[in-house]
């Protein structure tokens, strides 16, 4: 019996592609071994070992990483099985790792960019906007203690900033006003 493209969409949805880290292998363990091992989980994609050695060349550390094809169903069934499992001598140790970077760095390159929404800023009373010689709320070429024209509350700061005049009134309420 053929399967409906339907079908075929519908499986590769519920199936995704999972990577696990593999501990506590032999050193002569093959690829072919772990694929047999593993498929009966899910489809194995790419078997991935990794040898670690120690300053005299002698294996300390043997671990793979398997990219599995399958349901989240079967990866925990995988896990129930085999994690802590004796095999060839050795105690298994399996955890869910992160995808392959080249595999993560190849889907983001193929996704399209999502343009940001930008936020629009409130209107306010901006003083300094009919102003040409003001920037960023910095004034060049003014001497500290200037009135800005046209701004009565106003003034330029010590290194050139725009700054309001304010006095403190009450100061058992904190009341902050401007001065006028």
């Amino acid at each position: 019996m053929k399967k409906s493209e339907l079908e075929i969409e519908s499986e590769s949805v519920k199936n995704s592609l999972k990577r696990i880290h593999i501990g506590g292998l032999t050193p002569n363990i093959t690829k072919k071994e772990l694929k047999e091992k593993f498929s009966s989980f899910g489809k194995v994609q790419d078997v991935e070992i990794k040898i670690k050695k120690d300053m005299d060349g002698e294996v300390f550390n043997t671990f793979a990483y398997i990219d599995i094809d399958a349901e989240d169903s079967s990866i925990q069934k995988c896990f129930s099985i085999f994690n802590k499992a004796k095999w060839k001598g050795r105690t298994l140790q399996l955890q869910v790792a992160k995808q392959h970077f080249l595999t993560r760095l190849e889907k983001e390159r193929n996704t399209p960019e999502v343009t940001k929404v930008k936020k629009v800023k409130t209107s306010f009373h901006d003083p300094l906007a009919n102003l040409t010689d003001v920037e960023d709320f910095n004034v060049k070429g003014k001497v500290p203690g200037t009135a800005i024209p046209g701004e009565k509350k106003w003034i330029v700061g010590k290194y050139g900033r725009v700054l309001p005049i304010v006095n403190v009134r009450d100061k058992t309420t904190n009341r902050v006003s401007f001065s006028n």
